[in-house]
Parts: structure tokens; sequence; C-alpha cells
């Protein structure tokens, strides 16, 4: 698989939910049905930026939180609107059971990604990757700035996974 250069993706910071490894979870139950869906709740993904990424095969990166490794992963998305494909690691009912939402609710909250791979990215891959609008390496930003839930980056150059 190939990340072509300058094309538009989202990294979003996700954050373990109690003693749940986020990252473990999702590669867990994508590796159940080749697909996971991937809740990012709070301040949502802007509609216009995430159907550019969409239309010019850009994707999603993550990174796991810092107790489990800081390791980065690029996901390619097949979409974000919510269908009957819904299928996510388990314990996302735990968010629903614990009143923090309720499953009925859940396409109104956050943004929505469905992940059709799931692949682990090396610092000198994430070093290519640069926030659009500073132009900063996405691996000191994604290091560095905890409070920053999302950046728009794209690759300096294409990247081979």
């Amino acid at each position: 698989m190939k990340i072509k250069k300058d094309v538009p993706c989202i990294f979003i910071r996700l954050v373990d939910y109690n003693k749940n490894n986020f990252i473990e979870e999702h590669i867990k139950a994508f590796k159940k049905k080749g697909y996971v869906w991937l809740l990012k709740m709070g301040k949502p993904t802007k509609d216009s930026f995430m159907k550019e990424v969409l239309k010019s095969g850009g994707g999603l990166i993550t990174k796991a939180t810092a107790r489990n490794g800081n390791q980065f992963y690029y996901c390619e998305v097949e979409s974000c609107t919510p269908d009957d494909s819904l299928y996510y690691p388990d314990y996302y009912k735990e968010i629903f059971e614990n009143g923090f939402y309720t499953e009925s609710d859940i396409t109104k909250i956050g943004s929505w990604f469905k992940i059709k791979s799931i692949n682990p990215l090396s610092d000198e891959q994430v070093d290519n990757f640069k926030t659009i609008s500073t132009n900063r390496s996405l691996l000191e930003c994604g290091k560095k700035f905890n409070q920053v839930s999302q950046m728009h980056v794209k690759s300096d150059k294409d990247i081979e996974l």
C-alpha cells in the first residue's frame, strides 16, 4: 500500500477508556470482521475535510497512548457515515451502559470512521507527515501537543507501507 505525497489525512489523538487499550481493542475487532468502526468522541471532524480525505484517498493516523508505547498507525478509511455494518470493540458497550451515551444517539456524537486497514508506522514514516497549517512534523506534534485532539496533515513524499 502506498500513501501518496500531498494527499490530505487526519491525525486523531485518542485516549484509552478505563483500562482498555484503544489500539489493541480496535485491532482485535478488525481481525474478526476485516473492518472496524472507530469513534472519536467530542468535537467532530469537519465534514468538508473528511470528504476531501475520502475523495483523494487519504486516511486517518492515530497513536497509542504513552503507556501503550506511543506507536503511530495509519488507517485506510472506507466511510465516515455509520450504517448497518456498525461493528466496534466490545468496550464501546461499556460506554453506552454507563450512561454516557445511548446506542441510539451514537451517530450524533463525535465522528465515526469505518476502518478497512490498520498499519503501524515507523517514526521515520511519521516524520514525513506535516501539519497542513504550520508545516510542522507530526512526529513532533503528535507526541508533544497532548491537548490537540486532531490535526490535518499530509506527507511530504510517497510512503510505502
